[in-house]
Order: C-alpha cells, then sequence, then structure tokens
C-alpha cells in the first residue's frame, strides 16, 4: 500500500481470506523496514490488528506472508491513519 506521501500511522488492520483455516506468519514493514509480525492461527473473516503508540510515519506499508498452509489473500487492509 503507498499513501503517495508519508502518513502517520497509529495502527493498521487487515480482514482475512483464507481457507482452510492454518497456523501462519505476516511481516508487516513500514518503508521496508521492519514495523511487527502476525503470527498464529488464522481463519476465513478474522481481523488481524495492530496498535502503534506512539504514532509512526511511513509513506509504504507491505504485509509478507512468510509461512502458512492455505492460500492468504486479503479482503481488506485498513490503515489507521492520524489527522494532524
Amino acid at each position: 500500500m503507498d499513501f503517495g506521501s508519508p502518513q502517520y500511522l497509529a495502527g493498521i488492520e487487515a480482514v482475512v481470506d483464507q481457507v482452510p483455516n492454518s497456523a501462519t506468519n505476516h511481516d508487516v514493514t513500514l518503508d521496508g523496514t521492519a514495523w511487527f509480525s502476525w503470527t498464529g492461527d488464522t481463519y476465513d473473516g478474522q481481523v488481524l490488528g495492530h496498535a502503534s503508540s506512539p504514532a509512526v510515519m511511513a509513506q509504504k506499508v507491505r504485509i509478507t506472508t512468510t509461512s502458512s498452509w492455505s492460500w492468504v489473500a486479503w479482503y481488506e487492509i485498513r490503515p489507521l491513519l492520524v489527522s494532524c
């Protein structure tokens, strides 16, 4: 996801599109730098969330699935932007 210019992020939510359920690992980076990972069992329709306090600035967010026994996609990815 590229915002086109740096934005302040208070967090992110992503809705899992995955069948069947399985253990997964998703690495999330901001402008190419590691931010956090979601690790654990995931299922279709699950909302994964992460809050950042204080907010962080980034232009690009990338989610990379590094392990899973099933196909993984996203119904929706919602950046939680901070208005300045």
